[in-house]
C-alpha cells in the first residue's frame, strides 16, 4: 500500500506527542486537599493529595501528563520552621524525611506520616525530580533506508517503495503483502526494496538495509519493533541481533527482542533475502517480488525538570530565593470524651450528646471526615470486660429539634460494634454516610449487644462536623 509523505507528517505529527505513563496510580479518596504540582516553576505536572485519619496524615503524588518522577520528597511539620532549609531559606530536598527513588520513572506514590506533633494547620512540602515522555517512530519507507549490499550497483543507494504483490503500484487497497501480515499492523511503514523490482527472481538474493536514527534524549521503557521480509531476513541493532525469520515462516511478523535503543545515534541492520525456493528457475518479478517492513517506537525523555508542589504557580514560597513552595493543611479532626451513663441512660439531646455521667478516663471518640464519608475512632479503657458493645450514631441537623436523630425518627444508625478484652480495652474503627445536612455527631454505646437498655451504658458529647 503507497502512503504518501504528507499523510505520514500529519500523523506522526500528533502521535510524536502522544505519552506513555508508567504506572498505575489507586485513586485518593474523594474531597481530600489538592495542590498542584509544578515543574519549572509554571508546568502544572499533576496533582498531591492529602488526607488524614485520626492517626496519620498521608501524602499522595500522582503524575500525570506524560510526566513521571525519578524521586520523590516529601517534609511536614506544625510550623514552617520545621520544614529543613539552609541557611539562606532554601529547603534542599534530599534532606526531608519521606521520599523515595524510582526506577523505571513513576507517576504515583503515597507518604504516611503520623500526625503526633503536627499541629491543627501543618505546613506540607512536596518536590519532585520529573521526566517529560514522549515518543518517535523510525519506520521504513522509500528514501528514509540506505542500501548497502545488493547484486545490482551502484552502492550505497536509497531504498525505494516496492512493487508489492500482486496489483496495481498506485492502488490505494491493502496489497497482497499487507493482507497477509495483517491489514493495520504497520501503521506509518511501507514495503522497500534496493529497487522498484526485483533485480534477480530465479536466484537468492541479499539485499542488505542500513537505517540510521538518533535518540535525542534519555531512553524510556517500552520502546519495540516489529518487522517482516518476504521471504526471509536478520535484524541487528547496534551490532545486537533483536530479530529473524527464515523461509517459509512467510507471512509471519516478528517483534523484535531484545529491542533497547540507546541514547543518541543508532544503526539498525538488516540482511533480507528474497527466496528462490517457491518458484526456482520459473520465477519472475511478478511471482517472486522482495520487500522489507519494518516499524519501531522509540520512548524517551525530552524534558526533566524539579517540581514543587503549591496552591497555585509560585504562591507560598519558602524565604530563599529559589521558587520553592509549600502549602498548609487543615485535618479534619475532632475529639469527645466518653461518659458512663449507665445510670442516667436518657440524660441527652442531639445538639450536646451525654449532659450528665462520669467521664470514662482514656476512652475517646476521634471523628473526621474524608470527601462525604464519616470515620470514626473508639478507644476504651476499663470498661466491661469481655463484652460487645453495640454502637449507635446519632446524627442532628441545623433544622432539627433535639431528640429527633436522625430527622423525623428516634432510631439512630447501627454501623458497627466493639469487643472488650479480659481489661475491659477495646477499639475500633468504623466510617458511614452521613443524613443530608447532619452537623452534629455523637455515639451511644451498650452491653449486652442486641438490648437498649444495657448492664453499661456509654455516650459521647457530640463534636461538629463540615
Amino acid at each position: 500500500m503507497r502512503r504518501r509523505a504528507f499523510v505520514i507528517v500529519a500523523v506522526l505529527a500528533v502521535l510524536a506527542a502522544a505519552l506513555v505513563a508508567t504506572s498505575i496510580s489507586t485513586a485518593a479518596p474523594s474531597g481530600t486537599q489538592v495542590a498542584d504540582l509544578f515543574a519549572g516553576k509554571t508546568t502544572d505536572v499533576g496533582d498531591v493529595f492529602v488526607w488524614n485519619d485520626a492517626t496519620n496524615l498521608y501524602v499522595q503524588i500522582d503524575v500525570t501528563g506524560g510526566w513521571c518522577m525519578t524521586e520523590s520528597h516529601v517534609a511536614a511539620a506544625s510550623t514552617l520552621a520545621g520544614i529543613p532549609q539552609n541557611s539562606q531559606g532554601n529547603p534542599p530536598p534530599g534532606q526531608f524525611p519521606y521520599g523515595d527513588t524510582y526506577s523505571p520513572c513513576a507517576t504515583t506514590d503515597t507518604f504516611t506520616i503520623p500526625l503526633a506533633e503536627l499541629g491543627t494547620n501543618p505546613v506540607i512540602a512536596v518536590h519532585a525530580k520529573v521526566l517529560h515522555e514522549t515518543a518517535m517512530w523510525v519506520f521504513s519507507d522509500g528514501g528514509n533506508t540506505t542500501v548497502t549490499g545488493s547484486l545490482v550497483g551502484p552502492l550505497p543507494r536509497p531504498a525505494v517503495d516496492a512493487w508489492e504483490a500482486f496489483g496495481d503500484p498506485l492502488d490505494p487497497t491493502p496489497s497482497t503483502w499487507d493482507i497477509g501480515v495483517g491489514t493495520g499492523t504497520f501503521a506509518f511503514a511501507d514495503w522497500i526494496w534496493s529497487n522498484y523490482r526485483v533485480n534477480t527472481p530465479t536466484v537468492n538474493e541479499t539485499v542488505t538495509f542500513v537505517r540510521a536514527f538518533t535518540v535525542p534524549g534519555p531512553v524510556a521503557p517500552g520502546s519495540w519493533m516489529k518487522v517482516t521480509s518476504d521471504d526471509a531476513y536478520t535484524a541487528n541493532l547496534n551490532g545486537t541481533p533483536v530479530a529473524s525469520d527464515v523461509w517459509p515462516n512467510w507471512p509471519s511478523v516478528e517483534t523484535a527482542s531484545p529491542f533497547a535503543p540507546a541514547s543518541g545515534p543508532n544503526t539498525l541492520l538488516f540482511g533480507a533475502t528474497n527466496s528462490n525456493l517457491s518458484w526456482g528457475q520459473t520465477g519472475t518479478i511478478d511471482n517472486n517480488p522482495g520487500g522489507l517492513i519494518y516499524e519501531a517506537r522509540i520512548n524517551y525523555y525530552d524534558r526533566s525538570e524539579s517540581a514543587w508542589a503549591g496552591t497555585s504557580a509560585g504562591q507560598t514560597p519558602f524565604l530563599g530565593k529559589n521558587w520553592a513552595t509549600y502549602f498548609t493543611f487543615n485535618p479534619s479532626l475532632e475529639t469527645a470524651p466518653i461518659y458512663n451513663v449507665t445510670t442516667t441512660p436518657t440524660a441527652w439531646t442531639c445538639v450536646a450528646g451525654a449532659s450528665v455521667g462520669s467521664l470514662v478516663p482514656n476512652s475517646t471518640v476521634t471523628w473526621w471526615m474524608v470527601g462525604p464519608t464519616v470515620y470514626a475512632k473508639v478507644v476504651v479503657d476499663n470498661v466491661l470486660p469481655n463484652s460487645t458493645f453495640d454502637i449507635w450514631v446519632e446524627q442532628n441537623g441545623p433544622t432539627q429539634a433535639n431528640g429527633t436523630c436522625p430527622p423525623g425518627t428516634n432510631t439512630p444508625s447501627n454501623p458497627a460494634a466493639l469487643t472488650t478484652n479480659a481489661n475491659g480495652d477495646g477499639t475500633v474503627t468504623f466510617s458511614f454516610t452521613p443524613i443530608a445536612g447532619a452537623q452534629k455527631f455523637f455515639l451511644s454505646m451498650w452491653t449486652p449487644s442486641g438490648s437498649l437498655t444495657g448492664t453499661q451504658v456509654l455516650r459521647t458529647t457530640a463534636v461538629t462536623l463540615p
